[in-house]
């Protein structure tokens, strides 16, 4: 089961599992703009830590220090969610996604070490000014927010995608059969089949409409008569829309429906598929 989007005009298949932890990561992103993700309070004074760093509030004033941390924590994010859609020919993708997003929680936990190391002193907490900064003692509460907790369900979700391939989610998984059926449709019998044979380490030879695996011939509908069915010199698989020809090493012809057929032509081309022999030693033990 995949998810379709359209990209510049171009088809974007997405597994619901990868579309899953992208949403979670955007979700963070979002609410982390509205709901900081630590909060220090008092009656008068305030802390907080903002993608784009600390944040001080005292009585009407209001201080931004802009920290690396944050904003590297917020690039790994997005680096964590972009690559599994990017980088789709290996499951290595969803390992670099996991090590991203550990990267960004460290990150934030490095913000927290900073805030605990030069904002805050014996229960004296900094209000930063222009010429210098002031620790004053307030009675405060400190807590986390939304977006914290919501880091740990996108690290447990980038887990369980290393782990399970990004294939955990047991619903509409597509068969074979309903994967080879969806490539025809749409990228066309030869090409289909083309890619289906290197998969399976099957050699063959490609024309125009002509796909061939030593004495096995597949091919779209014959329109031209170039395809020989009166004498073939091997097992004949042709291709229509609603039906498939198959036709015998002895000239007798066959109509199966399109399912049958896609079964028929991979057991025909696996049975030729060349089987590299090991040869095997005898080893002899003396006593």
């Amino acid at each position: 089961m995949f998810l379709k989007k359209t990209y510049m005009g171009k088809e974007l298949k997405i597994r619901p599992e990868i579309a899953i932890y992208l949403s979670i990561v955007l979700l963070i992103l979002f609410t982390w703009v509205f709901y900081p993700i630590w909060n220090l309070k008092s009656i008068n004074y305030a802390q907080f830590i903002t993608p784009l760093g600390f944040k001080v509030y005292f009585f009407k004033n209001s201080f931004l220090l802009i920290s690396p941390l944050t904003i590297t924590a917020i690039v790994f994010m997005i680096i964590s969610a972009i690559i599994p859609i990017i980088w789709r020919s290996s499951r290595y993708s969803l390992y670099a996604s996991s090590f991203s997003l550990f990267l960004s929680f460290i990150m934030i936990i490095n913000s927290l070490i900073f805030q605990q190391r030069y904002l805050f002193f014996h229960g004296y907490s900094a209000i930063p000014t222009v010429t210098g900064t002031f620790y004053i003692l307030f009675p405060y509460k400190t807590y986390f927010s939304i977006p914290f907790y919501l880091i740990f369900v996108a690290i447990a979700i980038s887990t369980l995608n290393s782990v399970k391939r990004a294939r955990w989610i047991p619903y509409n998984r597509l068969t074979l059969l309903e994967k080879i059926n969806s490539d025809i449709n749409n990228k066309g019998i030869i090409t289909t089949f083309s890619e289906w044979f290197e998969k399976f380490g099957i050699s063959y030879a490609s024309e125009s409409n002509l796909l061939k695996t030593k004495d096995l011939v597949l091919s779209t509908e014959d329109k031209k008569r170039n395809l020989s069915v009166f004498f073939p010199s091997g097992e004949t698989i042709v291709f229509g829309k609603k039906y498939v020809l198959y036709i015998t090493k002895e000239g007798e012809t066959k109509y199966l429906n399109i399912n049958d057929g896609i079964k028929l032509a991979i057991a025909k081309a696996i049975e030729r598929a060349d089987v590299e022999k090991t040869q095997i030693k005898e080893e002899k033990t003396y006593l």
